[in-house]
Protein backbone atom coordinates (compact mmCIF):
# COMPACT_ATOMS: atom_id res chain seq x y z
CA UNK A 1 0.00 0.00 0.00
CA UNK A 2 1.12 3.40 -1.22
CA UNK A 3 3.03 4.90 2.30
CA UNK A 4 0.59 8.67 1.92
CA UNK A 5 -3.01 6.28 1.87
CA UNK A 6 -1.62 4.31 4.70
CA UNK A 7 -1.11 6.85 7.03
CA UNK A 8 -3.84 8.69 6.12
CA UNK A 9 -5.65 5.15 7.03
CA UNK A 10 -3.95 4.92 10.20
CA UNK A 11 -4.46 8.57 11.11
CA UNK A 12 -8.50 8.32 10.25
CA UNK A 13 -8.61 4.74 12.14
CA UNK A 14 -7.08 5.70 14.94
CA UNK A 15 -9.32 9.34 15.19
CA UNK A 16 -12.28 7.16 14.97
CA UNK A 17 -11.17 4.79 18.03
CA UNK A 18 -10.05 7.62 20.40
CA UNK A 19 -13.37 9.73 19.64
CA UNK A 20 -15.10 6.67 20.14
CA UNK A 21 -13.64 5.83 23.07
CA UNK A 22 -14.16 9.53 24.54
CA UNK A 23 -17.59 9.31 23.52
CA UNK A 24 -18.05 6.79 26.31
CA UNK A 25 -15.53 7.08 28.54
CA UNK A 26 -16.92 4.79 31.28
CA UNK A 27 -14.53 2.07 30.25
CA UNK A 28 -16.97 -0.92 31.63
CA UNK A 29 -15.53 -4.03 30.39
CA UNK A 30 -13.48 -2.17 26.98
CA UNK A 31 -10.06 -2.18 29.15
CA UNK A 32 -8.97 -4.08 26.46
CA UNK A 33 -10.09 -1.48 23.51
CA UNK A 34 -8.26 0.81 25.66
CA UNK A 35 -5.19 -0.91 25.82
CA UNK A 36 -5.14 -1.80 22.33
CA UNK A 37 -5.59 2.12 21.07
CA UNK A 38 -2.86 2.96 23.35
CA UNK A 39 -0.98 0.17 21.32
CA UNK A 40 -1.96 1.81 18.34
CA UNK A 41 -1.21 5.42 19.26
CA UNK A 42 2.10 4.32 20.18
CA UNK A 43 2.99 2.18 17.17
CA UNK A 44 2.04 4.74 14.81
CA UNK A 45 4.32 7.23 16.09
CA UNK A 46 7.34 4.87 16.71
CA UNK A 47 6.24 3.53 13.00
CA UNK A 48 6.28 7.66 11.77
CA UNK A 49 9.76 8.80 13.37
CA UNK A 50 11.54 5.46 12.34
CA UNK A 51 10.53 5.20 8.88
CA UNK A 52 8.93 8.87 7.59
CA UNK A 53 10.45 11.39 9.49
CA UNK A 54 13.58 9.51 8.56
CA UNK A 55 12.79 9.61 4.75
CA UNK A 56 11.93 13.18 5.21
CA UNK A 57 14.86 14.57 7.14
CA UNK A 58 17.22 12.71 4.29
CA UNK A 59 15.22 14.42 1.44
CA UNK A 60 13.49 17.65 2.39
CA UNK A 61 15.43 20.51 4.52
CA UNK A 62 12.63 20.86 6.78
CA UNK A 63 14.76 20.77 10.12
CA UNK A 64 12.46 23.08 12.00
CA UNK A 65 8.68 21.03 11.30
CA UNK A 66 10.24 18.04 11.99
CA UNK A 67 11.50 18.82 15.49
CA UNK A 68 8.09 20.26 16.10
CA UNK A 69 6.10 16.52 14.66
CA UNK A 70 8.79 14.94 16.96
CA UNK A 71 7.89 17.48 20.43
CA UNK A 72 3.95 16.75 19.19
CA UNK A 73 4.61 13.06 19.58
CA UNK A 74 5.95 13.07 22.98
CA UNK A 75 2.94 15.03 23.99
CA UNK A 76 0.82 12.55 22.18
CA UNK A 77 3.10 9.59 24.45
CA UNK A 78 2.79 11.50 27.63
CA UNK A 79 -1.31 11.77 27.19
CA UNK A 80 -1.49 8.25 26.67
CA UNK A 81 1.03 7.87 29.88
CA UNK A 82 -1.02 10.02 31.95
CA UNK A 83 -4.35 8.41 30.36
CA UNK A 84 -3.07 5.23 31.23
CA UNK A 85 -2.19 5.95 34.73
CA UNK A 86 -5.69 7.29 35.27
CA UNK A 87 -8.65 5.53 36.96
CA UNK A 88 -11.53 4.68 34.49
CA UNK A 89 -14.38 5.76 36.68
CA UNK A 90 -13.54 9.21 36.99
CA UNK A 91 -13.38 12.58 35.08
CA UNK A 92 -9.86 13.04 35.07
CA UNK A 93 -9.64 9.95 33.07
CA UNK A 94 -12.38 11.25 30.55
CA UNK A 95 -10.62 14.53 30.41
CA UNK A 96 -6.71 12.71 30.09
CA UNK A 97 -8.99 10.52 27.16
CA UNK A 98 -10.17 13.95 25.66
CA UNK A 99 -7.23 15.61 25.21
CA UNK A 100 -5.27 12.13 23.79
CA UNK A 101 -7.85 12.66 21.20
CA UNK A 102 -7.90 16.00 20.46
CA UNK A 103 -3.82 15.97 20.43
CA UNK A 104 -3.87 13.11 17.76
CA UNK A 105 -6.19 14.77 15.93
CA UNK A 106 -4.30 17.69 15.61
CA UNK A 107 -0.96 15.56 14.96
CA UNK A 108 -2.88 13.77 12.12
CA UNK A 109 -3.82 17.31 10.60
CA UNK A 110 -1.34 18.94 10.75
CA UNK A 111 0.86 16.13 9.33
CA UNK A 112 -1.64 15.50 6.39
CA UNK A 113 -1.01 19.34 5.71
CA UNK A 114 2.63 19.23 5.50
CA UNK A 115 4.43 16.56 5.15
CA UNK A 116 1.90 14.21 3.11
CA UNK A 117 2.42 16.28 0.29
CA UNK A 118 6.01 17.08 0.27
CA UNK A 119 6.58 13.33 0.33
CA UNK A 120 4.35 12.95 -2.49
CA UNK A 121 6.12 15.28 -4.24
CA UNK A 122 9.63 14.38 -3.44
CA UNK A 123 9.03 10.34 -3.89
CA UNK A 124 8.55 8.16 -7.03
CA UNK A 125 5.05 5.98 -6.62
CA UNK A 126 7.40 2.73 -6.53
CA UNK A 127 9.24 4.35 -3.37
CA UNK A 128 5.75 5.78 -1.73
CA UNK A 129 4.83 1.74 -2.44
CA UNK A 130 8.10 0.52 -0.47
CA UNK A 131 8.10 2.99 2.10
CA UNK A 132 4.53 2.19 2.52
CA UNK A 133 5.14 -1.69 3.02
CA UNK A 134 8.10 -0.70 5.21
CA UNK A 135 5.41 1.60 7.54
CA UNK A 136 3.22 -1.59 7.90
CA UNK A 137 5.26 -4.08 8.69
CA UNK A 138 6.70 -1.53 11.60
CA UNK A 139 3.87 -0.64 12.27
CA UNK A 140 2.60 -4.38 13.25
CA UNK A 141 5.64 -5.23 14.95
CA UNK A 142 5.22 -2.36 17.19
CA UNK A 143 1.66 -2.58 18.17
CA UNK A 144 2.32 -6.45 18.70
CA UNK A 145 5.31 -6.19 20.52
CA UNK A 146 2.88 -5.32 23.36
CA UNK A 147 4.88 -2.40 23.78
CA UNK A 148 2.64 0.21 26.01
CA UNK A 149 2.69 3.54 26.73
CA UNK A 150 3.40 2.68 30.23
CA UNK A 151 5.07 -0.48 32.19
CA UNK A 152 1.79 -1.43 34.30
CA UNK A 153 -1.47 0.05 34.77
CA UNK A 154 -3.70 -0.10 37.45
CA UNK A 155 -6.60 -1.25 35.79
CA UNK A 156 -5.45 -2.46 32.44
CA UNK A 157 -3.32 -5.99 32.11
CA UNK A 158 0.07 -6.03 32.52
CA UNK A 159 2.36 -6.58 28.84
CA UNK A 160 3.65 -10.09 28.60
CA UNK A 161 7.67 -9.82 29.63
CA UNK A 162 8.82 -9.91 25.74
CA UNK A 163 7.31 -6.48 25.31
CA UNK A 164 9.75 -5.32 28.57
CA UNK A 165 12.67 -6.78 27.47
CA UNK A 166 13.08 -5.33 24.14
CA UNK A 167 14.88 -2.45 25.01
CA UNK A 168 15.23 -1.31 21.54
CA UNK A 169 11.44 -0.89 21.28
CA UNK A 170 11.20 0.62 24.50
CA UNK A 171 14.27 3.45 24.33
CA UNK A 172 14.26 4.31 20.67
CA UNK A 173 15.40 7.89 20.69
CA UNK A 174 13.53 9.89 18.13
CA UNK A 175 16.56 12.21 17.69
CA UNK A 176 18.73 9.24 17.00
CA UNK A 177 16.51 7.18 15.02
CA UNK A 178 15.92 9.85 12.46
CA UNK A 179 19.69 10.70 12.36
CA UNK A 180 20.71 7.22 12.21
CA UNK A 181 17.93 6.25 9.31
CA UNK A 182 18.96 9.65 7.74
CA UNK A 183 22.41 7.86 7.16
CA UNK A 184 21.02 4.36 6.19
CA UNK A 185 18.71 6.60 3.55
CA UNK A 186 21.93 9.04 2.27
CA UNK A 187 24.05 5.73 2.43
CA UNK A 188 21.93 3.56 0.29
CA UNK A 189 21.51 6.86 -2.79
CA UNK A 190 25.44 7.20 -2.92
CA UNK A 191 25.58 2.77 -3.32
Amino acid sequence: MDALDLLEQQHRDLRDRLERLAAAPDLGGREAELLDALRAVEAHVRTEETYLYAVHAARMSDEGKLQSALAEHAFIRAAARELASAHDDGPLFAARLAVLADRFAAHADEEEDWALPKLKRAMTDEELETLGNDLELAFNFFKEAGWAPVRSVRQLPRMGAGARGNKRVQRANPRGAVSRARGRVRGSASA
